[in-house]
C-alpha cells in the first residue's frame, strides 16, 4: 500500500493532510483501482505509478523525483511524474464527488439499484 496508509499513533499531521488521510482510509479499496487506472491511462507500469505516488506523498517534489529517484520511478521524466500527480488528484476528486452524490441520494431516499449501478459505472465527473 501507499505510505499514507501507514499512520502511527505518534505522528501528527497538518489538518488538510489529516482530512486527506481519513478520506483515503475510508476509500482504500479505490486506491488500487486508481493506480491501475492511472497506469493504463498514461501507458505506464502500475508499480512505477505506485512508487511515484509514494514519493509524492512523502513530500518529494516533481523535479527531485525526476532527478534523484529514477531507480524508484523507472526513469520517468518530470512531465510523466506531473501527469501521475494530476491524474491522481483528478481521480480522488472523482471518488469524493461520487460518494457525495451517493450519500445525498441515500439521505433523500432517491437511490435505487439502477441509479446506484449507473453511479458505480460512471468513468468521469461529467458522467456523474
Amino acid at each position: 500500500m501507499l505510505g499514507f496508509f501507514r499512520l502511527h499513533e505518534h505522528v501528527f499531521l497538518r489538518p488538510t493532510v489529516q482530512k486527506l488521510y481519513t478520506f483515503l482510509l475510508s476509500h482504500m479499496n479505490h486506491t488500487e483501482s486508481i493506480c491501475t487506472h492511472i497506469a493504463h491511462r498514461l501507458a505506464l507500469d502500475v508499480t512505477n505509478v505506485k512508487r511515484t505516488l509514494q514519493l509524492l506523498e512523502d513530500g518529494a517534489s516533481v523535479p527531485f523525483i525526476a532527478r534523484y529517484r529514477k531507480e524508484a520511478t523507472g526513469v520517468l521524466d518530470e512531465v510523466a511524474i506531473a501527469s501521475i500527480r494530476d491524474e491522481y488528484q483528478t481521480q480522488i476528486e472523482f471518488v469524493k464527488r461520487r460518494q457525495a452524490i451517493t450519500d445525498s441520494l441515500q439521505k433523500r431516499d432517491l437511490l435505487d439499484s439502477v441509479l446506484e449501478t449507473k453511479l458505480r459505472e460512471a468513468q468521469s465527473i461529467n458522467q456523474l
